[in-house]
């Protein structure tokens, strides 16, 4: 966990992306809620990715930020803290992996039912109409066991 004091001027996590929905944006870009706590708003909570890029590893982060109040301190700020989630958030790329996998396998199974399906009942069928045949004709009792 660590904290971060947000002033408007400058970039307070340099590498760090802010993530908007499905997009990535500047932490503080117009109306991220950096930007909205420097002015006046409490937004709440974020998430930020930062990504190195020699390795293209991502550390995923997550946490608040909130405006700081202060009369002696005329321009203000806001203070970021943030959680490392980078292991939750790989935990749950593996699950959604692993959940896609399965509905694949699903389906296949599926598929082999049906297909094993057809092919028993195309045989049972016409062991079924011989049989059929068979009785409708003249056989004596020990003939038609």
């Amino acid at each position: 966990m660590f904290a971060a004091n947000l002033r408007s001027e400058a970039n307070p996590l340099p590498g760090y992306e802010l993530l908007d929905g499905d997009r990535t944006v500047p932490i503080l870009e117009a109306n991220s809620p950096p930007r909205r706590a420097l002015e006046g708003e409490q937004p709440g909570e974020l998430r930020l990715c930062k990504r190195d890029p020699q390795s293209e590893r991502q550390r995923w982060f997550e946490g608040s930020v909130r405006r700081i109040e202060s009369p002696a301190e005329p321009v203000g700020g806001a203070v970021m803290v943030l959680r490392d989630i980078t292991e939750r958030e790989a935990a749950r790329e593996q699950l959604k992996h692993a959940h896609d996998e399965a509905l694949w396998e699903v389906g296949r199974r599926a598929e082999f039912v049906a297909r094993t399906g057809h092919q028993v009942r195309t045989h049972l069928r016409a062991i079924t109409g011989r049989a059929d045949l068979l009785l409708l004709g003249d056989l004596e009792g020990e003939q038609r066991r």
